[in-house]
């Protein structure tokens, strides 16, 4: 009896015998395994070898290919027959794709428990051994289609970066999601996909702060934002998050003290935090288990920006390192890797050294970081925060507050972006506002 995943697999298939150009798509996506019915695997294996060979995708020609990969002949002919009768409708192709990739993951997530079952019963087998042949498999499920596409030739490789050209033409300097700071987007192209941003910053300079701000600037373009808060819990997180979205002092809203026109302003801010925002706060979260939530996002939303708050406090579970530099060498490269698996911008804020603590001038350098695992090396872009009122106290200084960008892409001199702190509200604003030029001075770092 065939259940509803087969009848998908049907209509699937379907698509495939009466239209070449989808069969040639999905054969690139899919592979015979994400099939689980015997017949369907077989009908689609045939037809993939028909596209490889470029023969043209005739009822007769498949029935021979299946008979000499299975020795089945007539049942096969006639269910091929059969299937290229049932008019399938080709709007839906995406959502079947989507419904057989999901089927296939639930198989080998249930293999996979099977597996990591009996090898858990075997001494010889370390937690770390175990944790790791788990991830490297989870990971390669979560991966979905995209994992199986064949490299790139020639002509569509120069097709698809003249595509990528016209897309940074089209809008010049910022190719990238802006990151709602003028002044920072006159420096560098945006947040790109498969690029690792690192934001650094002594103890009480506003590192989780900053990375709110940009988190709501991006929800304010309608860009997804996957927040991963270990430190701070959600309600905290998201208290800071409308305190700068509707201007009430966050003070107000945690003693509850807002009046009836604060709490209107509040949830009129109710737009900003939709289904675009998505928070995981679960503390001490192991790298892995970082990793495959993050996936998890990806393969529902599509696309969208990864926040890490912050790096170094993820668990060590999972991770076969000794030293305190090993571990952030090896948080840092993993989450390095996660911008390059989920083809998205991933930004990890990493806590710098106490080096700075200990000199005349408090201004954060690019060496502040690289005591701290290879970090630095993992980071496509390093920006530095620095507020001067942590160590002066002095009341001009308050409002003080810098951003270095001290390692880019195409960067040769780091610079500094000059910011209006507003504890208040969390919030750091662009001094400069609209005229981004202003805020740009070449440092030394």
């Amino acid at each position: 009896m065939s259940g509803p995943a087969d009848g998908i697999e049907q209509s699937l298939l379907a698509c495939m015998l009466v239209s070449p150009p989808h069969a040639r798509q999905l054969a690139a996506v899919l592979t015979p395994e994400h099939f689980e019915n015997t017949l369907n695997r077989t009908v689609f294996a045939a037809v993939r070898k028909l596209i490889e060979t470029s023969t043209p995708i005739d009822g007769s020609l498949v029935g021979r290919q299946i008979k000499l990969l299975s020795g089945l002949d007539g049942t096969a002919t006639a269910f091929v027959e059969q299937l290229r009768q049932s008019k399938p409708d080709l709007a839906v192709i995406e959502h079947h794709v989507e419904a057989i990739l999901e089927d296939h993951a639930h198989r080998q997530m249930s293999a996979l428990l099977a597996q990591a079952g009996e090898m858990a019963k075997d001494p010889a087998v370390t937690v770390a051994a175990l944790a790791e042949f788990i991830e490297d498999r989870q990971n390669a499920i979560l991966a979905g289609p995209d994992q199986l596409r064949p490299g790139q030739q020639g002509p569509q490789l120069f097709t698809d970066h003249e595509a990528w050209l016209d897309k940074r033409q089209a809008n010049p300097g910022l190719c990238g999601y802006s990151s709602g700071y003028p002044s920072l987007d006159a420096l560098f192209p945006g947040f790109e996909p498969s690029t690792h941003y690192v934001i650094g910053g002594s103890t009480g300079m506003g590192k989780s702060m900053i990375a709110g701000c940009l988190a709501l600037n991006l929800l304010r373009q309608h860009i997804n934002v996957l927040l991963f808060s270990l430190e701070m819990d959600r309600n905290s997180l998201m208290t800071r998050l409308k305190s700068r979205a509707s201007g009430v002092p966050k003070d107000k809203m945690l003693r509850g003290a807002c009046n009836s026109v604060e709490r209107e302003a509040i949830k009129a801010t109710e737009h900003l935090f939709g289904p675009a925002l998505t928070i995981e706060d679960q503390p001490s979260m192991p790298m892995p288990t970082l990793e495959a939530k993050a996936m998890r996002w990806m393969n529902r939303v599509g696309t969208g920006v990864v926040f890490i708050d912050y790096l170094t406090k993820v668990s060590r579970e999972g991770l076969d390192v000794q030293s305190t530099y090993d571990f952030a060498s090896a948080v840092s490269h993993r989450a390095m890797m996660l911008s390059r698996k989920l083809q998205a911008p991933v930004v990890s804020l990493v806590q710098l050294n106490r080096g700075q603590r200990d000199r005349e001038d408090k201004r954060p350098k690019l060496s502040d970081i690289r005591d701290s695992g290879k970090i630095e090396e993992d980071a496509n872009y390093v920006f530095l925060l620095y507020r001067p009122y942590y160590y002066t106290k002095d009341e001009d200084d308050k409002r003080k507050a810098w951003l270095f960008l001290a390692k880019g892409r195409e960067i040769r001199e780091a610079q500094e972006i000059e910011m209006l702190f507003h504890g208040e509200t969390a919030d750091f604003r662009d001094k400069y506002g609209l005229d981004g030029e202003q805020g740009l001075m070449e440092v030394d770092l």
